[in-house]
């Protein structure tokens, strides 16, 4: 029998009562499995007496209150759902103890806090894998921060952030984008067109010129120098496991 961490109880059966075990996060009839849960993120900040909130928000463990409240639930998607608890200080710190838990203890937690820093990634934002030429290929994406991070070996971590917010509107050619490759600020224009296929995306080094052309609606062509050196395609939309890592 699967050990209850945390449980709550009601007379009503249409109450949408939440249940914490070793295997999942149940809330109503809707169970969430810990491999959708960002744990590593949660037990972090948990190590240090916080908790983990929307957009790597924080707050302090004992703000929680032991009566109802609402939790945040990080996902490895890098989104939070907010969930109603009838004794949210419990839960946090059941759900807390669970992630080290799974995280293999306080030790590797901090293995994985280190790597974070080092990559210039928070924990809460996902990590999507992809194969490269000279190995595997992470990419971290959080739309609503307009920020991307894109890393692998023998090769410099390339950056997009938009420090004021993307203003597509405005007459500066890169849209208020920041891109640096390793420490080089590189110059970005998006030259957007009414027809599609004549858009393209040039990033300017002191070496060289990179140019992203649309080919269809599912690919573009990667150049360097005006030569093609790549076909970058958009993965398939059929269902199937997608694979997340903190």
């Amino acid at each position: 029998m699967r050990q209850v961490l945390y449980g709550e109880r009601s007379r009503n059966p249409l109450a949408r009562t939440v249940r914490l075990t070793e295997d999942g996060l149940r809330r109503g009839g809707r169970t969430t499995p810990l491999e959708e849960l960002n744990l590593a993120a949660m037990a972090e900040a948990f190590l240090r007496g916080r908790w983990l909130g929307g957009r790597g928000t924080e707050r302090p463990l004992g703000m929680l209150p032991q009566d109802p409240g609402v939790v945040p639930v990080t996902r490895v998607t890098g989104t939070t759902t907010p969930l109603k608890t009838r004794q949210a200080a419990d839960f946090a710190r059941a759900l807390g103890e669970l992630a080290v838990r799974r995280c293999g203890g306080p030790d590797h937690v901090a293995d994985l806090a280190a790597r974070a820093q080092a990559e210039g990634v928070p924990l809460w934002i996902a990590r999507r894998h992809a194969p490269g030429p000279a190995g595997r290929v992470t990419v971290a994406v959080d739309r609503r921060s307009v920020r991307v991070d894109v890393w692998g070996p023998h090769a410099p971590a390339v950056r997009l952030r938009a420090p004021y917010g993307y203003r597509p509107d405005t007459a500066d050619r890169a849209n208020g984008l920041v891109m640096t490759v390793g420490d080089i600020t590189a110059r970005l224009e998006l030259r957007k067109k009414v027809r599609k296929s004549k858009s393209k995306v040039e990033i300017r080094l002191p070496d060289r010129l990179w140019t992203l052309c649309r080919e269809n609606a599912e690919s573009s062509w990667l150049l360097r120098d005006d030569q093609r050196v790549a076909l970058l395609a958009r993965p398939s939309r059929r269902p199937g496991p997608v694979s997340y890592t903190p």
